[in-house]
């Protein structure tokens, strides 16, 4: 029980606010890299994907329903 009054009493105070906030802004920033090297690696990969899939479809002389 002791342990949890510490770290409610850490949480709320004026160190805890600060250490919080630190800790959201660097997480945020760590997901919001993360998000922008996915899309740099995937959106080539998917471009590449339909553009092999119309080619296929004009070969076959099918008609692309989207």
């Amino acid at each position: 029980m002791k342990i949890f009054d510490y770290a409610i009493s850490e949480i709320t105070s004026k160190q805890g606010y600060s250490a919080l906030f630190k800790a959201f802004i660097v997480i945020a920033t760590l997901y919001l890299v993360s998000i922008i090297q996915v899309t740099k690696i995937t959106l080539p990969i998917v471009a590449d994907s339909y553009k092999l899939k119309y080619e296929v479809e004009q070969e076959l002389k099918k008609r692309s329903r989207f």
